[in-house]
């Protein structure tokens, strides 16, 4: 969400506007909520020893993977959207300089 908060104010400043690091954002609840969901039907399964209707193999781990991938997305091409110079583009820049 800190992604997307700055997305909105960068890009607000800037007056520019990127659609793949919008949906990145829109995607991110969607992804909670599969993983809510499995752990919801989870812990009913074993509340009453039934049988997993629906495997997600390491949901928890599976969905943060998803959630950081979508975090960079949305940092990398807010960036891109203002016009900022990463970090390491910066260091590069001041060697080839001097």
């Amino acid at each position: 969400m800190l992604e997307a908060g700055r997305l909105v104010e960068d890009c607000g400043r800037a007056h520019t506007y990127d659609a793949e690091a919008v949906q990145a954002v829109i995607d991110g609840p969607d992804l909670v909520d599969a993983w809510l969901k499995e752990a919801d039907e989870s812990s009913i399964e074993r509340r009453f020893g039934l049988p997993d209707a629906n495997p997600f193999p390491e949901a928890a781990r599976r969905t943060a993977e998803a959630l950081a991938a979508k975090a960079a997305l949305v940092s990398a091409h807010r960036a891109s959207a203002v016009g900022e110079i990463s970090g390491a583009d910066r260091i590069a820049i001041e060697e080839e300089l001097k």
